[in-house]
């Protein structure tokens, strides 16, 4: 028994160092993002988990390294029980005790491996349970036309996630409230409008930066709210496909700059409003309206289905 314990102190002693490097492959703690190096900031709950994967991998590399030198020295007493018969019964010992001990080992990761498998909703979780896996996805981090382009009109966004995202595109919104049903002045709503036409805001204030060379203060003065023509039809502020943005000296200088750059063409008889021009680009119809008493002038901006009916009104 103490030749037993004298080998497993000594294997100990010699490995232990090994659990600074872990399982093959990489080291027990994590020295990176598990998605992305350039992710940050480090240590994320992902890493965690990361963590805790690898002290389960280790632990098995470990436990079939201790086996293995176990049953190498079980051998040894075998082929030298000539010289001492009481070697025979110890080399059984051991493999008996070390065989058991593994096979417990791999037998109750594989009851939870059974076990989690049968529990989970597989539609759900795509991937085994023992496995990390990084969900690729579109995150928005600056105003991209192309990628807000490609979420459905009118998606089902609440107001202060349209207005999150109004901010992340540096846009502001001139009433902090949403609209109470029945109400249509002295607050705006955007829960309704649709992802295409707030990204374009977006995309406007990240253009008449670069333009103007300077920050260019792109305000949103109506939105979804009620009191606009055209009531929820496509083309309508109510169907989500305008949005008006406050006049300011900066983006009027931004229009004059994108007519006289080709990118604007203007109408020669607009439909409505003072003057209007259109987005050779995208299509977006840009229409100036005076304020009514008491209110800033307006660009009122149709991003979608600009040719429909109830685009022609305000």
């Amino acid at each position: 028994m103490k030749y037993i314990l004298s080998f497993a102190t000594l294997s100990f002693l010699v490995f232990i160092p090994l659990t600074v490097f872990g399982d093959p492959g990489h080291g027990i703690v994590p020295t990176h993002a598990l998605c992305d190096d350039t992710a940050a900031p480090f240590f994320q709950g992902r890493d965690l988990v990361h963590l805790f994967d690898h002290i389960l991998s280790f632990a098995v590399y470990f436990s079939s390294v201790v086996a293995t030198l176990m049953f190498a020295y079980a051998g040894f007493l075998y082929v030298t029980a000539a010289a001492n018969p009481n070697n025979i019964a110890s080399a059984r010992k051991i493999f008996g005790t070390v065989f058991l001990g593994f096979v417990v080992i791999l037998a109750a990761w594989l009851i939870v491996n059974v076990l989690m498998n049968v529990f989970l909703d597989t539609e759900k979780f795509k991937y085994p349970w023992n496995e990390i896996k990084c969900e690729e996805y579109v995150q928005i981090t600056s105003p991209d036309l192309a990628q807000i382009s490609a979420l459905p009109p009118g998606n089902a966004k609440t107001e202060a996630e349209k207005r999150a995202l109004l901010a992340l595109f540096g846009v502001g919104v001139n009433n902090e409230n949403a609209c109470p049903p029945g109400q249509t002045t002295g607050c705006t709503t955007v829960a309704g409008v649709s992802a295409r036409a707030i990204g374009y805001a977006g995309e406007v204030k990240k253009q008449c930066d670069a333009a103007l060379g300077a920050s260019c203060g792109v305000v949103v003065t109506g939105g979804s709210e009620g009191g606009h023509a055209g009531g929820t039809n496509p083309g309508s502020h109510g169907g989500g496909d305008k949005i008006d943005l406050r006049v300011t000296e900066n983006l009027k200088s931004y229009v004059d700059t994108q007519v006289a750059s080709g990118n604007f063409t203007k109408v020669a008889q607009p439909a409505f409003g003072s003057a209007q021009y259109v987005d050779t680009k995208t299509g977006a119809v840009w229409t100036y309206e005076k304020g009514k008493p008491g209110e800033n002038d307006h660009y009122d901006i149709c991003v979608e289905n600009c040719s429909a009916p109830a685009a022609r009104g305000s």
